[in-house]
């Protein structure tokens, strides 16, 4: 009988230690995540691509809403894309605009994103305009 208890202690002493060790890898929180990877680099694409074309066609048309012109796209002059989520094109290109006589030229660089779904967005567009007679 004797041997029977202590056995029965001894069960009941594991079960309690291992009960204890249970509970205290639930209160030890996991590991944060990994970090995401770096942004993949941005690399130069032809000028005349036309999904280019169309994010710097967008670029101008938010830029003419934004300040009141009418400038149309005459040339990308330099594109460059990165593939993340999407695709995210910096673009330098050249509108023009013609008032009273006037042709304006606008030289612009945008940051457009175009999502999966192909929507393009303008994070970005700034443009120097220039004024000569017609």
């Amino acid at each position: 009988m004797v041997r029977a208890t202590l056995l029965c202690v001894q069960l009941i002493f594991l079960v309690g230690i291992a009960t204890c060790m249970a509970n205290d890898e639930l209160s030890t929180p996991p590991p944060p995540p990994p970090p995401p990877p770096p942004p993949r680099p941005f690399e130069c694409v032809e000028t005349d691509d036309p999904n280019v074309v169309r994010a710097a066609t967008e670029a101008i048309k938010v830029y003419d809403e934004q300040v009141g012109s009418e400038y149309i796209l005459t040339r990308v002059t330099k594109a460059e894309m990165q593939v993340d989520a999407g695709r995210n094109y910096k673009l330098t290109f050249i509108g023009k605009e013609q008032i009273e006589g006037f042709i304006d030229t606008a030289k612009c660089v945008a940051l457009v994103n175009e999502s999966l779904t192909q929507k393009l967005t303008v994070k970005n567009v700034e443009c120097t305009s220039s004024r000569r007679r017609a």
